[in-house]
């Protein structure tokens, strides 16, 4: 394999926080918290934080199409 698919592999397999989903999605805490505490992002809890693979997350964003979410406050 070559270093570009190994680069690659890293990036899909690197592990996003709250505040990495935060930074990308462009909103707050609390929304980014509701967001996960209703499933709507397919994100895994660890204790009192939820962490996703930027590969799952970029799956997810694509899947999404960019449509809007009820988010419950």
């Amino acid at each position: 394999m070559s270093n570009d698919i190994y680069s690659q592999l890293a990036y899909e397999n690197e592990i996003m926080t709250e505040r990495d989903m935060q930074q990308a999605l462009h909103l707050s805490k609390n929304k980014v918290r509701n967001m996960l505490n209703q499933g709507i992002i397919p994100a895994v809890k660890f204790g009192k934080d939820y962490r996703i693979t930027r590969g799952e997350f970029n799956k997810w964003m694509k899947a999404s199409g960019g449509k809007k979410f009820e988010v419950i406050d």
